[in-house]
């Protein structure tokens, strides 16, 4: 046994390697700078929120107001806006984009589901505006921005005070459809 195998050492074609990884060393990922500072977001706000229980302070995440951060993008707002119409038309009920009007929004989706047998076209614009309105409460309650490329199936909502990005369109989908988007 050589001294290098006696040391945990495996020797290779380039002299002895500190592990038996076959493979080579393990290589990061290319990250964009988008990428990097949304994580420079999160682990400030991380370190604020560990601050604060140290301090014994409440941890609470300020709910974040639209006006601060803007209003969506005119696809986004035109479809969330109609989900209010159609909601309003159906139950009477104005939606104002709190966590808590949801419910009629859930309802909605339960309604429209057993209707597409009638009216199979009508998904599209179910999901679409269903799913821009979840993305705006979520928005407007979090913090977060949207990302609209391409077609509206596949928007995303990045979220502002943690490292998470979602599809609320998709999500709406799968709900309206009960089968993955």
């Amino acid at each position: 046994m050589s001294q290098d195998q006696a040391d945990g050492k495996v020797g290779g074609p380039n002299g002895p390697k500190e592990t038996d990884d076959v493979a080579g060393a393990a290589r990061a990922a290319p990250v964009t700078s988008e990428e990097i500072a949304a994580v420079a977001v999160a682990v400030e706000h991380d370190a604020q929120q560990e601050s604060a229980q140290e301090l014994g302070e409440g941890v609470d995440v300020p709910e974040v107001e639209d006006e601060e951060q803007g209003p969506p993008p005119q696809e986004v707002g035109d479809l969330a806006e109609g989900c209010v119409r159609f909601v309003a038309g159906r139950y009477g009920v104005t939606l104002d984009y709190e966590p808590d009007t949801l419910s009629f929004v859930d309802q909605w989706m339960r309604d429209a589901r057993a209707e597409m047998e009638r009216r199979p076209e009508a998904a599209e614009v179910v999901q679409s505006s269903a799913g821009a309105y979840l993305g705006e409460v979520m928005r407007r309650s979090f913090g977060g921005e949207w990302v609209v490329r391409g077609e509206v199936a596949t928007w995303r909502l990045c979220m502002a005070s943690v490292f998470c990005a979602f599809n609320p369109i998709g999500m709406a989908r799968e709900a309206l459809l009960l089968e993955p988007a």
